[in-house]
């Protein structure tokens, strides 16, 4: 079990990807991920999951210049509310 949660969290950090449906590379690798996730045997929590990614992150920049760029866009879609009814079709999405 070990090597499964070693395995999905280095994933998680290398391709920058938060959402296991986009890591999952099938249906049956995201049901995999999630029955693990959820398995009363694997005492691990977001938490923990943020705490690791953090210190992967902190060992790849240590002893690094690092420009850090904080993007503090705004999108307001106010003019759009009600655009789109409750059970309108609203094209394909990138779900799996």
């Amino acid at each position: 079990m070990l090597n499964r949660g070693n395995s999905i969290l280095n994933r998680l950090f290398v391709n920058s990807i938060y959402s296991i449906r986009q890591l999952a590379e099938s249906d049956s690798e995201t049901k995999a991920m999630y029955c693990f996730l959820r398995n009363d045997n694997v005492n691990v929590s977001e938490q923990d999951i943020v705490r690791n990614m953090a210190s992967n992150c902190t060992s790849c920049i240590e002893d690094k210049t690092v420009l850090y760029i904080q993007d503090t866009s705004e999108i307001n879609l106010y003019n759009h509310r009600n655009r789109i009814k409750k059970y309108e079709f609203i094209g394909y999405t990138n779900c799996k």
